[in-house]
């Protein structure tokens, strides 16, 4: 980088790079399926931005495919090949940065492709493409074990996902295999099978439901992944769920869920993928109880269609807007309600009236028996209200006997002899809009401590405070005001201005602070909330 020195990002990547090439061996991740293959014409559309080979109607990334394998590689290099009846051809790309062709005086593109001209093979940044006519040694074992067609892809330098263990690897990939092609493995369209020299796992239709974890959750890098528990479910609603009849032309199973599950969804699936399950229209099922759902669209029905034009490019999605007329936008809303409908008459729709729970005690009083004559209570000290600081209204007892800990005296300490913790009473402050994010540090299963990263520019400086919830909202007659954790910053990079708040001077970031007293950890992470110092 010749403007100056390497950002750290630009740093991390130039050094797995260096590693790889300078270790006696490396790892390479092969992936191969047994499809239609890649021939010259159908590579050139991998490898050219702005080409296509889907029909009108199709959604996904144009001709960019090739760019979500390289996450992975640590060279950040990919190689193709493909079969068909034609024969073999392969290819391969590295996708770097944008770099200055001092012979040509212009800046190229970050992308290179191994160049056509035989004179520079081995050259990846030249224009055209080179094809390989015979698979090279790299790719001779994947791609002569397809028996007719297929593809291969090599991953150089593959990462592992950053993930420690072969098996977590291995378990990782079966994993989300089974979460976004689950009707397709169910229905034996499909089989995974990783291979790493010591275990062979197979992902099928009688293994999917061991694959996945009720409670599991996939580790994500980046984008939109199913939830393994939801993943989970999905497949025991596909498996033990009901069918039900429709004239859609679609496969729809409904489960009603169990005492142990919770939140209504319905999972949408096209060609055997997982696209979501928050599609417009598949709404209103607050007053039913939870269920789950699986929707399972294949070629061959309106729906089907319409459903695959509304995609957006990652597949992830049902966005109406994406369709080109108004009358496309109003056919999929109206077969998405018709769903919606046919569910609903699936669900059992919860009572309107009174809901007892079963362990609430009830006590027995005749509709026709009058109310008593309660005689008024003895005078009290009236509260004095004052304002808080902070903007709520707070009631205030004055002082007499049971005032102060709640057990009669006015000592100042609480029963067990420790000073009583006055609430917080912070001082007044703008709020600040601006980034951060907090992630907290536990011990026997109490938060102890929260680090809290940091931009506050452009604010010269910003008080820190960790809100403490105390049970109270709009609903309560009589609600509390806001408290704050008792913290203390533990580095010196903060000044204590109070109890409650330190005061961040530094722009951007990453400090401690501790919190008293520790808060249990099932309760969640703490809202951190920030104001304006000046």
């Amino acid at each position: 980088k010749e403007a100056g020195e390497l950002s750290a990002p630009e740093q991390s990547i130039c050094t797995r790079i260096d590693n790889v090439l300078y270790s006696k061996k490396t790892r390479v991740l092969f992936c191969r399926d047994n499809g239609v293959g890649l021939n010259k014409a159908a590579m050139n559309r991998l490898l050219s931005e702005g080409n296509t080979s889907k029909n009108i109607g199709g959604a996904g990334s144009v001709g960019v495919g090739h760019l979500t394998a390289f996450v992975a590689s640590d060279l950040r290099y990919i190689v193709y090949g493909g079969k068909t009846a034609e024969g073999f051809c392969g290819s391969g790309r590295a996708l770097l940065a944008a770099w200055l062709d001092k012979k040509r005086k212009v800046t190229r593109s970050p992308e290179g492709t191994l160049a056509e001209n035989e004179a520079t093979q081995n050259t990846l940044f030249d224009s055209g493409f080179f094809y390989l006519e015979e698979p090279p040694p790299l790719l001779h074992k994947e791609i002569t074990s397809i028996h007719t067609s297929g593809a291969v892809i090599a991953v150089l330098g593959f990462d592992g996902f950053e993930l420690e263990s072969n098996e977590e690897i291995v378990n990782n990939i079966l994993k989300i295999a089974a979460s976004h092609f689950l009707p397709a493995v169910w229905q034996g369209r499909m089989t995974v099978t990783v291979r790493d020299g010591r275990i062979n796992p197979v992902l099928n239709s009688g293994s999917v439901g061991t694959v996945l974890n009720p409670q599991g959750l996939i580790r994500r890098r980046g984008g939109i992944q199913l939830p393994e528990g939801i993943a989970y479910r999905s497949w025991k609603t596909i498996n033990d769920g009901t069918l039900v009849d429709n004239s859609l032309d679609v496969d729809i199973r409904f489960r009603p869920l169990g005492e142990q599950e919770r939140n209504t969804r319905v999972n949408f699936y096209r060609d055997g993928m997982w696209i979501t399950y928050e599609a417009p229209q598949v709404t209103g099922f607050g007053g039913y109880q939870p269920f789950d759902a699986t929707v399972i669209v294949d070629n061959g029905s309106e729906l089907y269609d319409l459903i695959r034009e509304s995609e957006g490019a990652t597949h992830y999605h049902i966005n109406l807007h994406n369709l080109a007329s108004s009358t496309k936008k109003n056919r999929l809303k109206k077969l998405l309600q018709q769903i919606t409908s046919l569910l609903k008459e699936q669900a059992k729709e919860i009572s309107k009236e009174e809901f007892i729970p079963t362990d609430f005690a009830t006590f027995g009083i005749g509709q026709d028996k009058q109310a008593e004559i309660v005689k008024p209570l003895p005078l009290s000290p009236k509260p004095v209200e004052s304002q808080d600081e902070i903007g709520g209204r707070q009631s205030v007892p004055v002082d007499g006997p049971g005032n102060g800990n709640g057990n009669g005296d006015n000592d100042g300490n609480d029963e067990d002899g420790k000073p009583d913790i006055p609430p917080a009473k912070p001082k007044r402050g703008r709020s600040a809009q601006i980034r951060k994010s907090v992630r907290v540090e536990q011990k026997d299963g109490m938060i102890t401590s929260v680090v809290i990263s940091i931009d506050s520019n452009p604010h010269p400086a910003v008080g820190v405070r960790v809100i403490q919830e105390t049970g109270s909202d709009e609903t309560c007659d009589m609600q509390l005001g806001t408290r704050f954790y008792s913290i203390e910053p533990a580095d010196r990079l903060t000044e204590q201005s109070d109890p409650w708040e330190v005061r961040w001077e530094n722009g951007t970031g990453i400090f401690r602070v501790v919190l008293d007293p520790p808060r249990p950890a099932e309760i969640g992470v703490p809202v951190v909330d920030l104001v304006v110092r000046r």
